[in-house]
């Protein structure tokens, strides 16, 4: 088989599972608020409960998944205790279009809100195949 026609079936076996990465990143502001998104097809949003996020993607998949990571405090600065530094999603998925992000205290694995600035790398992966 060519690397051409190696290549179209992968097309057409991606096309046809209907799978999506959706990557990028979003930034924590005061009082936990997202300040800034860059997750195309993804909607970042603050839940009630203290360092928790749901990320919707724009459409329902039969498997989704995702990987979360912290990026911060600078280089020569400790890693904090008291604010959330430890991010984690809650599940599994209850739904197949929302995955709720928790970020929790490394001292106590207390939830908590990650410091303001905070910026936070995802890569989800929704799949009907």
């Amino acid at each position: 088989m060519a690397n051409s026609d190696w290549l179209m079936y992968q097309d057409a076996a991606f096309s046809r599972s209907q799978s999506r990465v959706y990557s990028g990143s979003f930034t924590i502001g005061a009082a936990g608020a997202v300040s800034a998104q860059d997750i195309p097809g993804v909607t970042v949003a603050k839940a009630a409960a203290a360092g928790q996020y749901t990320l919707t993607t724009n459409r329902a998949y039969a498997k989704l998944n995702g990987h979360a990571q912290m990026v911060g405090p600078a280089v020569a600065t400790p890693f904090p205790t008291t604010t959330g530094s430890d991010p984690q999603w809650r599940g599994p998925a209850l739904t197949t279009q929302v995955l709720t992000l928790q970020f929790k205290r490394t001292d106590t694995q207390a939830d908590a809100d990650a410091a303001s600035g905070t910026i936070v790398f995802v890569t989800m992966i929704g799949s009907d195949g």
